[in-house]
């Protein structure tokens, strides 16, 4: 039986066509598959960096960190800058709120906010509607207290999802002493 060459490739018959076919088919598969699956890991890895970019979830941390006598329940900011946040005081007396102020920066003294209320008043312009709650802080009683938080531009506006962080200050007079205001807490949250 004569063997006839066409291209090169001994003609056998239907068989070494099949055969030839499947090897050639398996080897255009396994190549897709192969870098397909690279490609496909390529792309979902970098749609992680876009998402964790844009939200800047991948270094970030809630927390309210309060000052010594004083705690945080709940916070939130929302994206036109009103901060909520829960505070509670254990000194054993009652305190008069006279102001509590939000803003992005610490003043160079140290001693207040640098932007916004920065004399920690009860003037109603630092306050959204409703105010910034009752004028008393009862010992071992939350209370809740809405101000507006401040940065450098203005009312510290944000984007939903964003980072937002700041402190948070009080102007509280204690009975039988002179009023004082003190950094209460510092916070990172995010805007809902």
């Amino acid at each position: 039986m004569a063997i006839r060459r066409h291209g090169g490739i001994p003609q056998h018959g239907a068989a070494n066509k099949r055969r030839l076919a499947y090897a050639r088919g398996q080897a255009a598969l396994d190549f897709l598959i192969s870098y397909g699956f690279v490609i496909l890991v390529i792309g979902v890895a970098i749609a992680v960096l876009i998402v964790f970019q844009l939200n800047g979830t991948y270094t970030e941390t809630d927390y309210c960190n309060p000052s010594p006598g004083f705690s945080c329940g709940y916070y939130f900011i929302n994206t036109s800058g009103e901060f909520s946040v829960q505070i509670a005081q254990v000194s054993g007396a009652s305190m008069v709120i006279n102001g509590i102020a939000c803003s992005t920066e610490i003043n160079a003294t140290g001693n207040g906010p640098e932007y916004g209320n920065v004399r920690v008043n009860g003037s109603a312009s630092f306050y959204p509607p409703g105010g910034m709650g009752s004028g008393t802080l009862y010992s071992g009683k939350a209370q809740t207290f809405n101000m507006y938080c401040y940065r450098s531009g203005g009312t510290n506006k944000g984007l939903y999802g964003n980072g937002a962080a700041g402190y948070v200050w009080m102007n509280y007079t204690l009975p039988g002493y002179k009023s004082e205001v003190i950094m209460i807490a510092s916070f990172n949250t995010k805007y809902t």
